[in-house]
């Protein structure tokens, strides 16, 4: 038998003061003498993975998501698609000359999909500017959680997109293309992927790019304004399997 009094909460997604609360809620009602203690600012790496984490980490194989994620893009205009048309009024003419429509969804892990351990899923993007700085700014994460089965527009159901984290990376090595748009304005162009692996328990990022047909890929951090919840469950009901005194 194992007897715990005292519990620290290490794992990163679980810092966010609202979701500390609801853990600590969950826990104190089948183990009200536990004690649940966290950091006061995140530690994602900051200590080595222990023997709870490692248990937790291999006890679940699998899940499902429960929601979509994705990052908010922009569609080349289609004048034969209804969708665009809705949104003729809002398009805006792009650094290489091309008309877009703003407020698009590009999906990166569906709801319902399947996540192992190594899973990786991946968006693929391109930015288009006047001023190479603006090339690098950081994509957000978007977590969907509405009814529709494939959010391609965000105006459809905004109240269901929330921010999960900004995916910021060092872009610098990634190959920029200097072209002439068809009013002789020159602009920058850069293409990449975003690659996520969700894991069991935490999410990593990777910026990935190709160079004379070779991919390369660099690290990326993830920032966090509010965790997703979709991954408490899991740590819920495996610490509930202990004794406490």
């Amino acid at each position: 038998m194992r007897i715990f009094r005292m519990l620290f909460l290490l794992v990163d997604l679980l810092l966010a003061i609202g979701f500390f609360k609801n853990v600590s809620t969950e826990l104190s009602r089948s183990c009200p003498r536990l004690t649940v203690v966290r950091p006061e600012e995140h530690v994602n790496k900051a200590v080595a993975h222990g023997a709870i984490y490692f248990f937790i980490n291999h006890y679940v194989h699998t899940r499902m998501s429960r929601a979509t994620y994705g990052i908010m893009c922009s569609r080349d205009f289609d004048k034969n698609d209804p969708e665009h048309l809705k949104r003729s009024a809002t398009i805006f003419l792009g650094a290489d000359g091309k008309w877009r429509t703003p407020g698009a969804f590009s999906n990166v892990l569906g709801k319902g999909k399947k996540i192992t351990e190594v899973s990786s899923f991946r968006g693929s993007f391109v930015r288009y500017t006047f001023q190479n700085s603006e090339l690098w700014d950081p994509p957000n994460l978007y977590c969907y959680s509405g009814s529709v089965s494939k959010p391609r527009w965000r105006d459809l159901d905004p109240d269901n997109f929330t921010t999960v984290c900004h995916i910021t990376a060092d872009m610098s090595q990634i190959p920029v293309d200097k072209l002439v748009n068809p009013s002789g304005k020159v602009y920058y162009q850069v293409a990449f992927d975003v690659v996520l692996s969700f894991g069991l328990i935490e999410m990593t990022a990777q910026i990935a790019w190709r160079e004379k047909g070779v991919e390369k890929r660099g690290p990326a951090a993830i920032v966090y304004d509010h965790e997703p919840s979709d991954r408490i469950s899991i740590l819920i009901k495996d610490f509930r399997a202990f004794t406490v005194a």
